[in-house]
């Protein structure tokens, strides 16, 4: 190393003569200072532009980036940067390339300006250049504004996918047009308008989910929520993230008591919902026996939602490991600051105790708004997204917007 590096010193030097350990560092911070510069409020890990262009350097360079995993676990091609050259460098790199693992995001921002990037490689892919790649990609992160039907065209191409997040801005009832089987996804967030869309959701063939984030524009009903664990027998996870969860009226929609067995983590982020009277009235449509980890983020926490939660407990019979609430206000019928207080308390009392938690550490938890921060952070994390890292600082911003009781 010593004399590779003193040949460098002098100036002129195969680039290949620079050792793996200081070429792997480079390889490494290139993709970091991308993901904070090129790529500006992106969460993803991995390769980008930065770290593409210094593998074209020369065969060697190629040969160590394209052995580096944290380096290529994501490749990243964003409308608002990419070039039509980004595409054919990512075709060269892929044909030397023994791909275990990757990801290809490609963020379709329909704009007049660099529209032709993404129409160059639905055009590759239409010409089968990049077919025998396909099969190399286990994951696809895709948000599209327009022209829907083209990306859902070429999502059937991948067929060892096992993640996929997709946001459709373009319109309803897009959902018919996803490809009907993925028999290796196990990973999705997926992001649409109406409820009608989440039945088409259940009817699609991802029975091997084992974990699902869905947001909504509109309103999400019970009886939807409920399909959605029912018709992914595997589901550990879910989150639900919706402006309004509510009650279904519709007769044929009935919302009988349903039994999810795989079911760890419930998530439930929602501004309003109806009836307000009954803000945890989901929790008394299911019964979770294998639930570890419960979230529910609501505009208003009341003293009605107790029976609910004691129930959905007893039924359960489940013993938490992490239980959180979060809430902008809690609707205490009291005029006074000390009742208020200890109907707070109470709130807190009983429900913790229906789940097993420990009273003494979540309650101080609760009141002790930095040691709150603190103690959330150590395990929501992994329950915000699979493919996205949120460090303590983001997260702490996250739930000071949200609020806590």
């Amino acid at each position: 190393m010593a004399t590779a590096l003193g040949a460098v010193r002098g100036g002129r030097c195969p680039v290949g003569a620079i050792p793996v350990e200081i070429l792997c560092d480079i390889f490494l911070r290139s993709a970091a200072i991308s993901a904070r510069v090129a790529i500006p409020n992106c969460d993803f890990r991995g390769g980008c532009r930065l770290s593409l262009n210094v593998a074209q350097v020369c065969r060697e360079w190629r040969s160590i980036a394209l052995s580096i995993p944290e380096l290529w676990g994501l490749i990243y091609f964003s409308r608002r940067h990419a070039q039509t050259q980004d595409f054919s460098e990512l075709i060269e790199l892929l044909s030397r390339s023994n791909f275990s693992s990757s990801f290809l995001v490609c963020e379709t921002y329909f704009s007049t300006l660099i529209e032709r990037s993404f129409e160059k490689l639905v055009s590759l892919c239409s010409q089968g250049r990049l077919d025998s790649f396909h099969d190399r990609f286990l994951g696809v992160d895709i948000t599209v504004w327009e022209g829907y039907g083209e990306v859902a065209s070429w999502l059937q191409r991948f067929k060892r996918l096992q993640r996929l997040k997709i946001i459709c801005e373009e319109g309803d009832y897009w959902i018919e047009d996803m490809p009907s089987t993925f028999p290796n996804l196990t990973h999705l967030y997926i992001k649409f308008n109406l409820s009608t869309e989440a039945e088409r959701l259940v009817k699609t063939g991802w029975r091997g989910l084992r974990s699902l984030i869905v947001q909504m524009d509109g309103d999400l009903f019970y009886w939807d929520a409920q399909k959605l664990c029912s018709n992914f027998p595997d589901l550990e996870e879910l989150l639900i993230l919706t402006p309004v969860l509510r009650l279904c009226s519709t007769p044929t929609h009935d919302v009988n008591l349903t039994t999810h067995f795989a079911l760890k983590s419930l998530v439930v982020n929602c501004i309003i919902v109806k009836p307000e009277s009954t803000a945890f009235g989901y929790l008394g449509t299911i019964t979770l026996p294998a639930l570890k980890h419960l979230v529910i983020d609501i505009s208003n926490l009341t003293p009605a939602d107790l029976q609910p939660m004691e129930d959905f407990a007893d039924r359960s019979q489940v013993r938490l490991n992490t239980l959180s609430l979060i809430t902008s206000t809690a609707t205490i019928p009291s005029d006074s600051d000390i009742d208020k207080e200890t109907s707070r308390s109470r709130v807190l009392r009983v429900i913790l105790n229906a789940f097993g938690v420990d009273r003494a550490e979540v309650t101080y938890a609760f009141f002790k708004t930095r040691l709150w921060f603190d103690w959330m952070a150590n395990w929501y994390r992994p329950y915000v997204s699979h493919d996205l890292d949120r460090d303590t600082e983001s997260f702490r911003r996250y739930i000071t917007l949200t609020g806590i009781l």
